[in-house]
């Protein structure tokens, strides 16, 4: 159990544990005798799913740690590689309920197999990838208050998408729980439907971008509103973003120049920097209403778009998601470049 419903009156009996790196097993007295200072033991960090799952636990996809309610946490180590966490062994059994100790157990792997899987999966893991993600996400939204401002239609980076850095970051991302599924582990050998489940996610991050102030914007520039009354939030970036191409290769100036730039815009013109916004959308349902294995040409492109090839997916999604979310973040860098460029 991994949530007590209330502190134990008595003290729990010490489980007898055996520690892939220690030869023999131990208990929780033996540890504070044996154990040398940072002697850390090595957890796979889908020992975090369960605490995902639930809010009563706050997870830190940066670090790895977990707490409940100021009872107890698991705090004293760091992530080591995308797929583990290094934890102190003393500090996991301080304070410690003897539940949590045995479920961390249950993950635990050498040292050796921890070091080697970082060298063939690389540092980076699924917090650095999300945190990226959303700071990348902040650098748009912020770009596009600041080209309101520019305009002379003040719109704050709240009101255009939902968040402000500035809270964020004295925050932390994962404490907003509307980012916090960002964060989430993220195995090697995910399956396929969890997947797209992730993509989804990450596609409701880009739904916080809200149409109203992009579409005033570009009728305060002066185009009709009947020409993006059906845009959504992606479409109305795109139209800006190629507005923005419009006046960085003719000189002419988004405001003054509106009439010529408007009558050089092409809304079927594709740019490099928003095609993984809309491929990213056809992933979001790429297997919500099909029972099959086969995939739809759509959903094919979108993955060529990421990069990923489905063959090389046979035992599982975790690289592919790493390719989403390295992808979408240097696409909204883009973009936001894109944005603060835009001559007024």
């Amino acid at each position: 159990m991994l949530a007590p419903v209330s502190r134990p009156i008595s003290e729990e009996q010490e489980p007898v544990l055996k520690w892939p790196d220690r030869p023999v097993a131990v208990t929780a007295r033996d540890v504070r005798v044996l154990s040398g200072v940072l002697e850390y033991v090595y957890i796979r960090d889908e020992v975090l799913k369960d605490y995902e799952k639930r809010d009563e636990f706050d997870v830190s996809p940066e670090s790895g740690s977990v707490s409940y309610n100021g009872w107890w946490a698991v705090s004293y180590g760091h992530r080591h590689g995308r797929n583990h966490l290094a934890i102190e062994l003393r500090k996991l059994y301080e304070g410690v309920p003897a539940d949590v100790v045995k479920h961390y157990n249950k993950f635990a792997v050498t040292s050796g197999i921890a070091d080697a899987d970082r060298k063939l999966h690389g540092a980076r893991h699924i917090g650095n990838r999300a945190k990226e993600v959303v700071y990348t996400f902040l650098d748009l939204t912020s770009a596009l208050a600041d080209l309101s401002e520019r305009i002379g239609l003040p719109a704050t980076q709240e009101e255009i998408g939902t968040f402000g850095t500035a809270d964020v970051r004295y925050r932390g991302w994962w404490i907003f729980p509307l980012l916090r599924p960002l964060g989430h582990v993220s195995s090697m050998n995910m399956p396929r439907t969890e997947f797209f489940g992730r993509c989804t996610e990450l596609f409701k991050l880009l739904e916080h971008i809200k149409p109203a102030p992009l579409r005033g914007l570009l009728i305060h520039l002066g185009m009709k509103k009947d020409v993006i009354r059906d845009f959504g939030s992606i479409k109305l970036l795109a139209t800006l973003s190629q507005l923005g191409k419009i006046v960085e290769h003719s000189g002419l100036n988004l405001v003054s120049d509106f009439v010529q730039v408007y009558s050089q815009w092409d809304t079927t013109a594709k740019l490099v920097e928003l095609q993984p916004l809309f491929a990213l959308n056809s992933l979001r349902t790429g297997d919500v209403h099909s029972n099959s294995t086969s995939m739809s040409a759509r959903v094919r492109d979108a993955l060529s778009m990421f990069g990923i090839e489905e063959v090389a997916c046979i035992t599982g999604w975790g690289r592919a998601l790493d390719s989403v979310y390295e992808t979408l973040s240097t696409s909204m860098t883009d973009i936001a470049n894109l944005v603060r460029g835009i001559r007024i």
